[in-house]
């Protein structure tokens, strides 16, 4: 798993534009850091805009599948859409609000791809 902050180099600050991301939702299928709101298909979580910083305080996700493998902690993934104040890092992003757009669990495909011949 990648550092939680060595994303914090490239941080940029983004409004009002909506950006399209993975996410690896913790297996208890509930948000982490003592937050617990349940993650499920078409719900959007929200946190508070003002607060925002990459690996401190957001909703992450990643544009790329295989930076959000890095920061995986179980197998269930999310298609996210994300909106509101957005913080822009170089492997990942935080935002106010995240919605879950698609859900997969994707043991299947990773064990696969551990297996497949090099």
């Amino acid at each position: 798993m990648a550092s939680e902050c060595a994303d914090r180099a490239g941080e940029g600050v983004m409004s009002k534009r909506v950006l399209y991301g993975w996410w690896f939702a913790p297996q208890n299928g509930r948000l982490a850091h003592d937050d617990r709101r349940r993650v499920r298909v078409g719900v959007t979580h929200t946190v508070d805009d003002d607060m925002l910083a990459l690996c401190q305080h957001g909703l992450h996700a990643s544009q790329k599948l295989l930076d959000a493998l890095q920061y995986a902690r179980s197998t269930i993934l999310y298609r996210v859409r994300l909106s509101g104040k957005i913080v822009v890092g170089t492997n990942k992003v935080c935002a106010s609000k995240r919605e879950y757009l698609t859900r997969v669990c994707v043991i299947k495909i990773l064990r696969r791809f551990i297996q497949a011949p090099k």
